[in-house]
């Protein structure tokens, strides 16, 4: 149980390092598996080749996965117990503002202009794997930046 709090305390730093100002974070995950048995990591590589994001922000959300494993007590391995994969889901979204009343009497009054803002809304998820199980190993950690 200490190693999944290790864990949880990893995926709270990597959020801080995140820097966005709106945040939502959920967990889940299996309670019978006991993560304690896991010493050593590595990246899923078929997940790695698939995350969409740019070369350096990639390089930047696995040095602040891999700095907090190895502050944690884990090992990077070529034949790891555990293996982390990234998934990073991005869409664009827009709100709309509309008219409203802006004061004034004669030519001011309700009215107005319709606004909008548009951002990207995105979800970073962070799940380890069992190769040896080929299973998810218990623990899935869902990010949504916006």
């Amino acid at each position: 149980m200490k190693t999944f709090q290790k864990l949880l305390m990893l995926f709270t730093v990597v959020i801080a390092l995140a820097g966005c100002s709106s945040l939502r974070t959920a967990s889940d995950f299996d309670k019978d598996v006991d993560l304690s048995s896991y010493k050593t990591y590595n990246f899923y590589d078929k997940g790695i080749a698939k995350v969409k994001l740019n070369n350096l922000d990639k390089r930047r959300l696995m040095a602040a996965v891999e700095s907090q494993m190895n502050a944690k007590g884990f090992t990077k391995s070529t034949s790891p117990d555990l293996l982390v994969n990234l998934v990073v889901v991005a869409r664009e979204r827009t709100d709309f503002y509309g008219p409203g009343y802006y004061g004034g009497w004669g030519w001011g009054g309700w009215g107005g202009s319709n606004f909008a803002n548009q951002y990207i809304e995105g979800t970073i998820i962070i799940d380890f794997l069992d190769p040896a199980k080929k299973n998810c190993s218990g623990m899935v950690k869902v990010l949504d930046l916006i």
